[in-house]
């Protein structure tokens, strides 16, 4: 399941958790920077604390819990059948796609076995903005899966996930749209989202040189293993 102890969980966790919060912050900066997009932190510490609370709980559960499923579970099963690379983007791609089961159709009667199933697709909700966010969360996914692949344990998953959540959070609260409503351009709605920068092409972007490096860079990990395992036999 990748819990598996090494002896670097410390150092994994928070470096994990720099780069979670330290990407989406220099996301933030580049946003404000250039786009008309402002900051705002007009909150009360109420609203603060309570804004910190929410976002650390949910930080926590849902860190643990995607990780264990969808890279300890999911990526680590396929990944003994088929290449990593194929099995990391595979279970990002059902990573990315549950994250959509937001419908709630009325439950048929009678109720069969099947039911479930059959009614799986109509539980989609996509949305007007849903292809920067499944982008986005499939290149998640991928980096994810990278890093698991990397340090062979979910500490470091785990804390990157921890790092994008309360990030994410903060980000979409102390982002104001309202503020400057009807100065975005088309080109600054599809860089930065209408409402939420999280939905901007910019985010996926982002994602997408992370996984891409950490890609390359494992890639020739393993190129560097295989003459030195020569070498040796």
């Amino acid at each position: 399941m990748g819990l598996a102890k090494s002896g670097l969980e410390k150092r994994n966790l928070i470096a994990g958790f720099s780069i979670g919060i330290g990407s989406l912050a220099a996301l933030a900066v580049l946003g404000i920077a250039i786009s008309p997009m402002r900051l705002n932190l007009d909150y009360s510490a109420a609203e603060w604390g309570r804004h910190l609370l929410n976002a650390g709980i949910a930080m926590v559960l849902v860190s643990i819990l995607e990780e264990i499923l969808f890279r300890g579970v999911l990526f680590g099963n396929l990944r003994r059948a088929i290449p990593w690379q194929t099995a990391a983007l595979m279970a990002s791609l059902i990573f990315a796609s549950v994250h959509f089961l937001g419908a709630r159709p009325e439950n048929p009667d009678p109720m069969h076995w099947h039911t479930g199933i059959t009614f799986l697709g109509s539980m989609f909700h996509l949305g007007p903005w849903w292809l920067p966010k499944f982008l986005s969360l499939f290149l998640a996914g991928v980096v994810l899966c990278c890093l698991y692949q990397r340090t062979n344990n979910l500490y470091c998953s785990i804390a990157v996930h921890a790092g994008w959540i309360l990030g994410g959070k903060t980000l979409v609260m102390v982002t104001d749209y309202n503020a400057v409503k009807g100065a975005f351009s088309p080109l600054d709605t599809v860089l930065w989202g209408k409402t939420n920068i999280l939905e901007g092409r910019m985010t996926a972007g982002l994602l997408l040189c992370i996984a891409f490096y950490l890609f390359y860079y494992l890639e020739n990990q393993q190129e560097q293993a295989e003459p030195d395992l020569a070498d040796a036999t």
